[in-house]
């Protein structure tokens, strides 16, 4: 309740108290830190920061009170409490909740299908795109539909999906930081299928379009020479290994 009114001291101290209980993790960590559920709420809160963006906050009262307390779950990993409530929210009659906050309850859905397993994934697939229909220009649609796409080929290998989802991101949204990771996925994949032309143009347009960018950074530095590479190879009829 405290974080729900947005007293994010207070918030620490409850979270705080709570920690003792967590339930124990099925999984055990080898190497470096993950931090828990509870450790990122307090991190969060100790932060004075808000897990449910503010787009998503205004609008309807009640609508904002549940996405909150949804984020909550999905911080803490409770996916299927996240899933319930976002779904309330995705229920609402139509007007109630805005076009920003149904959308994000989408994407809550989304994220939470994706960390039930294998088996889930085009449950979040499928949630990713209504998110991004749902608010198109929310500043998460562009992400959304890359991780509609990330999900196309990764998990359930439908290639000319994802390339189509992936240029849908660069053309509905040139300028986000998704377009630059998604146009280097293009890359990417022509690379893993020794599509060597097809390869260089794809990491030519990212440099070209975002020099700035990290992803320009790994085209030009390292996928490029395997590229020229890979070409010189195919015009002697001798295969690179990758």
């Amino acid at each position: 309740m405290a974080y729900l009114s947005e007293r994010p001291a207070e918030a620490v101290e409850w979270f705080e108290r709570a920690k003792p209980f967590e339930p124990e993790r099925s999984f055990v960590v080898v190497h470096g830190e993950i931090p828990t559920g509870i450790e990122r709420l307090i991190a969060a809160a100790r932060a004075g920061k808000s897990l449910t963006p503010e787009e998503a906050r205004r609008g309807d009262e009640k609508a904002r009170l549940i996405l909150m307390l949804a984020d909550v779950y999905l911080e803490s990993e409770v996916h299927e409490k996240a899933l319930e409530l976002a779904t309330l929210v995705i229920d609402k009659p139509k007007g109630t909740a805005t076009p920003a906050q149904r959308s994000w309850a989408h994407r809550q859905r989304a994220v939470a299908h994706a960390c039930l397993g294998l088996e889930a994934k085009e449950d979040a697939r499928r949630e990713y795109v209504a998110a991004q229909q749902a608010g198109p220009t929310t500043p998460w649609a562009p992400e959304c539909l890359l991780m509609a796409g990330t999900i196309l080929h990764n998990h359930q290998r439908k290639r000319p999906e994802a390339f189509a989802v992936f240029e849908e991101v660069v053309r509905q949204y040139p300028k986000s930081e998704s377009a630059a990771k998604a146009a280097y996925f293009v890359g990417v994949l022509h690379e893993w299928h020794s599509e060597w032309p097809q390869a260089k143009a794809a990491y030519q347009r990212v440099i070209r379009d975002y020099p700035e960018s990290r992803w320009a950074a790994a085209a030009m530095n390292y996928h490029l020479k395997k590229v020229e590479a890979g070409l010189a190879a195919s015009n002697t009829g001798n295969t690179p290994g990758r």
